[in-house]
């Protein structure tokens, strides 16, 4: 019995964080945030084909008639699945984005 309260505790705290795990302590998702703009490229996602965006960019997708305007400010330039960050009610249709640096942040 002595055993149970704290694996109890452990897997609540896993479970809490994993709830989290794609948003930083502040709130902020990994991946960027949606934003309102004029200026942006238009994705509609039920054209298929790689979405290759850079670090930076403002995207406007297009599914099913519903839009989200999205700055990506990824702290992983590498495929994210839009799902990761598409508000309750938008569907990203099992599509990803594939983030790449932009010039600024290759270092050197």
């Amino acid at each position: 019995m002595k055993f149970a309260l704290p694996f109890t505790t452990a897997v609540l705290l896993l479970v809490a964080g994993q709830a989290n795990a794609d948003y930083f302590p502040t709130g902020k998702s990994y991946y960027g945030y949606e934003v309102q703009s004029t200026s942006y490229r238009t994705i509609d996602l039920s054209q298929k084909g790689p979405i290759n965006i850079t670090c930076g960019e403002i995207i406007q997708f297009i599914s099913n008639g519903k839009t989200l305007i999205w700055k990506a400010d990824s702290i992983y330039h590498t495929e994210v699945p839009i799902a990761k960050f598409a508000p309750v009610g938008f569907d990203p249709q099992g599509r990803s984005i594939f983030v790449s640096q932009n010039e600024y942040e290759f270092g050197g």
